[in-house]
């Protein structure tokens, strides 16, 4: 065994009753919550702020519900995916990833090519990056981003889902790093823009 994952890749089989349903079970609440913030959207539209943060904890426990469902959140299995030339490379992250696109890619589609729907009913607009540059800075964050999620096993959202559910020191190690690294590169951020600033003339 390396790196916590098995010497041979398990047999294949069918997902047990008990897994079926609590996936079942995940879809169907996700769609009544869905439903449910959307109808509340329109009759509040006085409370835009209460309506927004409903929205944004139930999309939040939402995600952390499907990454623990999915075992995005146990580093040996995505260390498992993450090792394509092993004998017991796990492939079955990919479907999770295949699943996401296969639904957010229609989605997509329809509002911003189709115009299927003007605005959200739970914000004021939709919030769609205007940047397509690829610069040094977006590669050298790929990098970062993928060498920590090889090494440890975690990306960032896995890691505070698990440091919640299950607070053992490595993954609280993990967080408190990765804190550690956003606020030294907030630091860095303002460094930059603040040099950048043109001087005053007198």
């Amino acid at each position: 065994m390396a790196a916590g994952i098995a010497a041979q890749p398990p047999p294949l089989a069918m997902p047990s009753s008990d897994v079926a349903n609590s996936g079942a079970l995940l879809i169907a609440s996700a769609l009544l919550a869905m439903l449910g913030l959307a109808s509340a959207g329109q009759q509040f539209r006085k409370e835009p702020k209460a309506v927004s943060l409903a929205t944004e904890l139930a999309s939040g426990a939402l995600f952390a519900f499907g990454l623990v469902y999915t075992g995005m959140v146990r580093p040996t299995q995505v260390i498992a995916f993450l090792s394509p030339f092993h004998p017991a490379w796990d492939l079955s992250l990919a479907f999770v990833m295949g699943g996401a696109l296969l639904v957010a890619t229609p989605c997509f589609q329809a509002i911003l090519k189709y115009k299927a729907l003007a605005k959200p009913y739970c914000e004021a607009c939709f919030s769609i990056p205007t940047s397509n540059k690829i610069d040094p800075k977006l590669l050298l964050g790929g990098v970062l981003f993928g060498a920590g999620w090889g090494l440890s096993g975690m990306c960032p959202g896995p890691a505070v889902v698990a440091a919640v559910g299950a607070p053992v020191p490595q993954v609280l190690a993990y967080v408190a790093a990765m804190m550690a690294g956003f606020w030294v590169e907030g630091l860095w951020e303002g460094s930059v823009k603040q040099q950048a600033k043109p001087m005053p003339t007198s």
